[in-house]
């Protein structure tokens, strides 16, 4: 039976530290994954965007994404479209905890619109870690909900997720409990991924949990253009967006871009997403990247 292979280049031999690799074709990521602990291939990798985690008695390294998951806010809801109405959600979520625990530690707390992998984004200020309850009341206050001199309404959104994902639902039970702790009512609404993008296109959502994978270059064209594929609900002509153009054109400077966003909040970044790369104990230098799951593989060696 044919087996077909790959040959490390004769003119950089040398640098290779495995000179062929076999190739097998496998259809789906549960054969691959048995292929794995059987022998029959050395190298595994998973995005885990399906909300599980793979158990494996191989080596395994956890690979970090630039796919953030977010809470898209309708700022054209009334009860959203005051700013500090959106920074009370935003301080009253935990999102270490949501890394920790919806994510399984598969994810990293989103301080920032910007991956914090990045390295212009390392030293950025920007959103707290943990939540800050007393700052989210504050907050809420200053929107006019629970306020005497208002009536004490409360704040009650509705949070649209689309069914299928385990690392969602978790998300989506935590934020309720977290901003419950704040005064505020949240809704869980779930439907199927094709109803949920139809409620977004027509506007017809309060809040939405959503994972975009950015660019290399970290553009957050995404969210703060018309046309976007995560811009619902944004104002793409508001705050943030011109402040981005801003920074774009060297008129501000990144962290005064953040402290912008931060103030603003258009979304509520939560957490960066990690993949997974599992391998046979037999490999060594294993090193993907989230834009190169084969890094380095020169530098792979087999024993």
């Amino acid at each position: 039976m044919y087996i077909p292979v790959l040959n490390a280049n004769s003119r950089n031999a040398a640098k290779a530290g495995i000179k062929t690799i076999r190739l097998l074709d496998i259809t789906h990521g549960e054969a691959m994954l048995y292929a794995l602990e059987s022998g029959s291939i050395s190298y595994y990798y998973t995005d885990l965007s399906g909300g599980n985690i793979p158990r494996t008695s191989n080596a395994s390294i956890r690979v970090p994404l630039n796919s953030v998951v977010f809470i898209g806010v309708n700022s054209r809801r009334t009860a959203l479209s005051k700013k500090e109405a959106r920074q009370a959600i935003s301080s009253a979520v935990d999102r270490t905890e949501i890394s920790a625990s919806a994510f399984a530690g598969r994810a990293r707390p989103a301080v920032s619109p910007f991956n914090p992998s990045w390295s212009s984004a390392v030293e950025l200020k920007g959103f707290e870690k943990r939540g800050n309850i007393s700052a989210a009341v504050a907050q809420l206050k200053l929107a006019g909900y629970n306020n005497k001199s208002t009536g004490n309404k409360t704040m009650s959104p509705e949070l649209l997720v689309s069914n299928g994902n385990s690392f969602r639902d978790a998300t989506a039970e935590l934020l309720k409990e977290q901003l419950a702790k704040a005064g505020i009512k949240l809704t869980i609404v779930k439907d199927s991924f094709k109803n949920v993008v139809k409620k977004l296109k027509s506007g017809d959502f309060d809040l939405y949990i959503g994972e975009v994978l950015l660019p290399f270059n970290m553009s957050l064209a995404p969210f703060l253009t018309g046309g976007g594929n995560a811009f619902y609900g944004i104002h793409t002509q508001g705050e943030s967006a011109e402040a981005y153009q801003g920074y774009l054109n060297g008129e501000i400077t990144l962290q005064e871009f953040t402290d912008i966003f931060k103030a603003d909040v258009p979304y509520i970044p939560l957490c960066w997403r990690d993949g997974m790369a599992a391998y046979s104990r037999a490999l060594s230098g294993v090193s993907p990247t989230a834009f190169d799951l084969f890094y380095g593989l020169e530098n792979w060696v087999y024993s």
